[in-house]
């Protein structure tokens, strides 16, 4: 016999002995559990999974942002009080994207802590929170989303110790917000963000020094949008 059909004669007798294992029965698993062989089978719980659309109804997010904002001439003449703001903003989807005469958005409420060290002028910092409405133009597919918000709230100041200025004149000031912004996609769930706009600090006349700060400036910040349970 030849060396080529000894080798065959020697494969058919190694292997002739081998059987496939048998697969008791029982159900296949899918992606909703863990199967077992018994039968049984254990629901995994439900995954974070990031929303198609993070400005769906009740989406949430989380900003940081730091600017800078210049007291102007607007209103009752007083001295400067530029002032360097950082914020933490926690954010609340409150309906999805919608149709308006205006355009395509949805509205979005915001809670912010701001603290800022005041720059020039009278005074050495100012601390507060804030309520924010905001609305977002939204398009499909277009990782670009403009918005404009309005915002009430209410700092702790001590420039109202330097008592030769006419703008603040307690220790509660009232604070005003009118921005708009943009929002840039890097990813699915971050954007970078820049915002701009006027912002008004005074008391209501509950003292008698009340000629206010009107400033202008922007900030810069990052918004993180977190996963939903589906």
């Amino acid at each position: 016999m030849s060396f080529a059909g000894r080798l065959s004669l020697v494969a058919v007798s190694v292997l002739a002995p081998v059987t496939v294992a048998q697969v008791p029965p029982g159900p296949i698993a899918d992606g909703g559990g863990v199967a077992h062989v018994d039968g049984g089978s254990t629901a995994a719980p439900p995954a974070a999974a990031w929303p198609a659309d993070p400005f769906a109804a009740g989406s949430t997010s989380a900003e940081v942002r730091g600017g800078a904002y210049f007291s102007t001439n607007a209103g009752p003449s007083s001295p400067r009080f530029d002032y360097v703001p950082v914020s933490i903003r926690r954010g609340w989807m409150l309906s999805g994207p919608d149709d308006y005469w205006w355009g395509r958005g949805n509205y979005e409420c915001l809670c912010d802590l701001t603290g800022a060290r005041a720059t020039s002028g009278f005074g050495s910092w100012l601390a507060g929170p804030s309520l924010y409405l905001r609305f977002n133009w939204l398009e499909a597919d277009v990782p670009v989303v403009p918005y404009v918000q309005v915002g009430a709230g209410g700092v702790l100041s001590d420039a109202y110790r330097v008592r030769t200025q006419p703008a603040i004149g307690q220790a509660f000031e009232y604070y005003l917000h009118y921005e708009v912004g943009v929002k840039c996609f890097v990813a699915p769930n971050l954007s970078v963000d820049v915002e701009g706009g006027l912002q008004h600090i005074s008391n209501g006349g509950m003292s008698s020094r009340n000629a206010g700060v009107n400033a202008i400036g922007a900030t810069v910040g990052l918004t993180y949008y977190f996963p939903q349970r589906e």
